[in-house]
């Protein structure tokens, strides 16, 4: 499985995108702005290509995908990605997300 986020539509506090599962658009997304170095809790993540793990999230009791080996983001288990679609669309492996 392949994600790709797209981002489209920058404004002054967050960065509007779109976001494909194995190239079929799934849902919009907001996200923190890109910014030249990290400031925790406000700094997008950065563009490339990273590994994803779908695990299971305590907080919203449910499988969700976690971005791997971020750069900046180092120290932490992985970033959760909060994303509204059907459990179903993460079945597989091995997937990968493109920012």
């Amino acid at each position: 499985m392949n994600l790709k986020l797209i981002r489209k539509y920058p404004h002054p506090d967050c960065m509007i995108g779109e976001l494909y599962v194995n190239n079929k658009f799934e849902c919009y997304t907001c996200e923190n702005i890109e910014r030249p170095e990290k400031i925790p809790g406000v700094t997008a993540i950065p563009r490339g290509i990273y590994e994803i793990a779908i695990t299971w999230s305590n907080r919203f009791k449910k499988p969700l995908p976690l971005l791997l080996n971020v750069p900046a983001f180092e120290g932490m288990q992985g970033i959760r990605l909060r994303i509204p679609a059907a459990a179903s669309c993460w079945a597989g492996s091995g997937p990968r997300i493109q920012y």
